[in-house]
């Protein structure tokens, strides 16, 4: 048996998609948290160590006060909820622009953020982090900063 060199190999093994008969819109609905929904899969989301929130409150600072002064859109943080067809994401920083906002903003976001920052951490898997920056460049996000 192998056993895991460090907490992060272990924490990526509990981090492993779990299969589920909800649908998108049931996931929406739940309230689960702590997950992202992808195509069938509640893929679960790493806790957010100091350095992740120092870099995603650093960029939120400095993003934020620009969009605000330019009045340009809004800011969200990595608690909101986008709909990406078959996925629910929830980027660290996403930024829609005043154009694009949906009227009803007290649900799931319809339309994708025009810019998605997604702060890697760890445990994060390469290839589930470019298969989700390539979701969100073919839904409509203008830029992904990862």
């Amino acid at each position: 048996m192998d056993i895991p060199k460090n907490g992060y190999e272990q924490a990526a093994i509990s981090l492993a998609p779990i299969k589920t008969d909800m649908t998108l819109d049931e996931f929406c609905q739940s309230d689960l948290e702590g997950y992202e929904y992808v195509k069938g899969e509640l893929v679960p989301m790493a806790p957010p160590t100091m350095e992740h929130g120092d870099i995603s409150m650093s960029l939120s600072l400095l993003l934020g006060v620009y969009i605000r002064e330019n009045e340009l859109g809004r800011l969200y943080p990595a608690d909101t909820d986008f709909k990406l067809g078959d996925r629910l994401v929830k980027p660290d920083i996403a930024f829609v622009s005043t154009a694009r906002l949906p009227e009803n903003r007290r649900q799931a976001s319809p339309v994708a953020p025009d810019l998605a920052v997604e702060v890697v951490s760890p445990t994060d898997i390469q290839y589930r982090v470019v298969e989700k920056a390539f979701a969100y460049l073919n839904a409509g996000t203008r830029l992904v900063w990862i």
